[in-house]
C-alpha cells in the first residue's frame, strides 16, 4: 500500500469515484429520461373524449370472440375500430342514430 494514499479517504479511492461517476451518469439519464416522457405525454397517451382522462389499451370478450380497445379508466368508454366506423357512419347520414331516437 502506497504511504501517501488514505485507505479512508474515499476522495482518493478509485473505485468510489468510479461509483460516483456512475450515479451521477445514471441520475442525469434519468433526468432526461423523465424531460424525454414529459414532452412526448400527449403523443404517447390516449384521451378519453367523454372526459379527457386516461384510456388503457384493453381485451375485451365477447360472446364467441375477443377484440382489443381502449378503456377509460375513469368513466369507462369503450373505443375500438368497429365502435369508430360506426361513429363515422352516423356522423355522414348513412346510419340512424338510435339514441337520439324518442320512445
Amino acid at each position: 500500500m502506497r504511504p501517501w494514499l488514505d485507505p479512508c479517504d474515499l476522495s482518493q479511492n478509485t473505485a468510489f469515484s468510479s461509483l460516483k461517476y456512475s450515479i451521477r451518469l445514471i441520475s442525469s439519464l434519468n433526468h432526461f429520461c423523465i424531460q424525454l416522457l414529459n414532452s412526448l405525454k400527449e403523443d404517447i397517451l390516449m384521451k378519453c373524449l367523454r372526459c379527457n382522462s386516461v384510456m388503457i389499451y384493453d381485451k375485451f370478450y365477447g360472446s364467441f370472440e375477443y377484440f382489443w380497445g381502449w378503456k377509460c379508466v375513469i368513466c369507462g368508454e369503450i373505443v375500438d375500430q368497429v365502435i369508430l366506423e360506426n361513429r363515422e357512419l352516423i356522423r355522414m347520414g348513412q346510419m340512424p342514430n338510435t339514441r337520439n331516437r324518442k320512445r
